[in-house]
């Protein structure tokens, strides 16, 4: 079982990846969007975002408000 951790700025492309599939990646559509949004998250103090990865890619993810 793979051990969270706090998300990163370079971990954007691979949380992408992990919700293509979902209506969540459309409405951060254009990539410009996605950077400028995770940007925000990643800075926010009141927000943590952890993530799981398995031989680098994300496979799941959690956001504590």
């Amino acid at each position: 079982m793979p051990n969270a951790r706090l998300a990163q700025a370079p971990d954007l492309a691979s949380m992408l990846e992990l919700y293509r599939v979902s209506e969540v990646s459309s409405s951060a559509e254009p990539i410009e969007r996605a950077e400028q949004i995770w940007r925000e998250m990643l800075s926010d103090h009141g927000v943590a975002v952890f993530v799981s990865a398995v031989e680098a890619q994300i496979v799941a993810s959690c956001m504590l408000i």
